[in-house]
């Protein structure tokens, strides 16, 4: 009779991709003290030199350095794909940097793989600070069992999913872990939500915020391209990715008719409990990335 999978007899990969970000040590140190020694902590690092000094102070952690391929910039996907490629676990775990998880973590995170035949669990993600935007997210999940997508932040999976789904789309400089989640549901995969598996993330300050709405915008542009079968979802699920770039593109109205910037009231007042108006401003800004995307001739190539 096979024995029933744990944390004890199954390998795990934790999966961490990092460029330049020394909240790595943060993460590193949290994760050991966290899970235990025989969980595999694997980190791909496309900082050059500027890490060394971290990776000292960790000597179990497997640090494999990287160097794009593709010559990109931005190499999330390729990063990613080298994580996979390393990890020796039969179950891999996708984290960020500058990322710390709750003590049962692990332990919530496995239980659907585990114990309910799951293939894919997709923890929160919480700001410390109360009132941010991304934890309103997390608010809308609560009672959700199955996820449309997952960030690969928080993400547990099989490894033969990996295989059988397909590498992370290296085209892609923002959004390969949706376009994944897209291509592993089309495929039949569900994505579990578990919310008692909590991770935290430092968002940094407004100007980073400010660049990745923007950033997230231009990547719902390739996501979208990539899976037109998900156009459905702008007003089913994903109606910010159409209600803001609609709303920029009829901002001439205001010239004639100023009574139009009022419609602003109603996100604000929607999102009170939450920063209401940089939360607004900064789905404003994510629109606006969705419009300079569809507007640049070059985006069929990302």
């Amino acid at each position: 009779m096979e024995a029933q999978k744990s944390i004890a007899n199954t390998k795990i990969s934790i999966v961490i991709i990092v460029k330049n970000d020394r909240g790595i040590e943060i993460t590193l140190k949290n994760l050991q003290e966290n899970v235990p020694q025989t969980v595999e902590i694997v980190v791909i690092d496309a900082s050059g030199d500027a890490l060394k000094d971290i990776q000292a102070k960790f000597p179990t952690v497997v640090w494999k350095y990287f160097i794009s391929q593709s010559g990109k910039k931005i190499s999330i996907p390729e990063q990613r794909n080298v994580g996979v490629a390393t990890a020796t676990g039969e179950v891999v775990i996708f984290v960020d940097a500058n990322c710390t998880v709750e003590k049962n973590w692990l332990e919530e995170l496995m239980k659907p793989l585990f114990t309910e035949n799951e293939k894919m669990v997709s923890g929160a993600i919480w700001s410390k600070d109360e009132k941010n935007i991304h934890n309103t997210q997390n608010l809308r999940n609560e009672n959700i069992m199955y996820l449309n997508e997952a960030p690969t932040m928080n993400l547990a999976l099989y490894k033969e999913v990996l295989t059988k789904v397909g590498p992370f789309d290296e085209t892609f400089d923002y959004g390969s872990d949706v376009d994944f989640v897209t291509r592993a549901r089309g495929m039949g995969y569900k994505v579990r939500n578990t919310p008692k598996a909590i991770l935290y993330h430092d968002w940094g300050d407004y100007m980073d915020e400010m660049r990745r709405a923007y950033r997230y915008g231009q990547a719902r542009v390739n996501i979208y391209m990539n899976h037109p079968d998900k156009i459905g979802d702008l007003v089913k699920s994903d109606y910010i990715s159409l209600i803001y770039p609609v709303f920029i593109l009829l901002l001439p109205l205001a010239l004639v008719w100023p009574w139009y910037l009022l419609l602003l009231l109603i996100p604000i007042i929607k999102n009170w409990q939450f920063k209401p108006f940089q939360t607004t401003f900064l789905n404003l800004v994510f629109g606006w990335g969705i419009l300079t995307k569809l507007l640049d001739k070059r985006h069929i190539d990302k």
